[in-house]
């Protein structure tokens, strides 16, 4: 850092004075504000750039590799190193995506609760209360939680409650796995992905190998 500048910052600066230096204020003030502008416009490109080829290399890892290899009957190829660039492997795996939002339609919703109880994942839902107080009621949310502990009392209001059900997606996705191989493992039916609002994709992955 200099004089509370990023040193690039600060070398940024310096250049575009050249070598005689300024005691100009407002020509600081203008130098500054063409380097904010310059920043803002190298990221705003920067990000551009990141989006399009985060895009691409999902097409490349989601469709296009995993299709090609199906298509070549294999699951897995060796790359051999490049230059600098190291050598590696590129395996399809499977990835297992399941979850049941609150903005799924209350009838999925529903259903997927319910094939979820019937393929033995029932464990996975939880049930969960809440009660809304509205701004600044302390004094009644600290009363009701009195109540609640000494489980009685008619001197405080109880609000409406609401009730949902809920699964929590990092542990359905993982038994929408388990039920998923272990079907295809003994030859069971396979669990219905619509009805349990889950997906399973095929995912290309890169593992370099270490140099020896």
């Amino acid at each position: 850092m200099t004089n509370g500048l990023p040193r690039e910052v600060a070398e940024r600066i310096k250049s575009d004075r050249g070598a005689a230096p300024s005691n100009d204020k407002l020509d600081d003030i203008r130098r500054y504000a063409v380097l904010m502008r310059d920043y803002e416009v190298e990221i705003a490109d920067l990000t551009e750039r990141l989006e399009i080829k985060t895009a691409a290399l999902n097409v490349l890892k989601t469709k296009s590799l995993p299709e090609l290899m199906e298509e070549a009957g294999v699951s897995s190829i060796a790359v051999e190193a490049e230059g600098n660039n190291p050598a590696f492997d590129v395996k399809i795996k499977p990835k297992y995506i399941a979850s049941i939002p609150k903005s799924l339609d209350p009838v999925k919703r529903e259903e997927a609760f319910a094939e979820l109880s019937a393929r033995g994942g029932g464990d996975l839902i939880k049930t969960v209360v809440s009660f809304s107080f509205p701004k600044d009621s302390e004094d009644d949310v600290k009363a009701f939680l009195e109540f609640l502990a000494e489980n009685f009392g008619d001197e405080v209001l109880i609000p409406r409650p609401s009730v949902e059900m809920s699964v929590n997606h990092a542990s359905y996705s993982s038994w929408l796995r388990e039920e998923w191989e272990g079907c295809a493992k003994a030859g069971r039916p396979m669990p219905d992905l619509g009805k349990l609002n889950a997906m399973v994709i095929r995912l290309a992955e890169l593992k370099f190998k270490k140099e020896r």
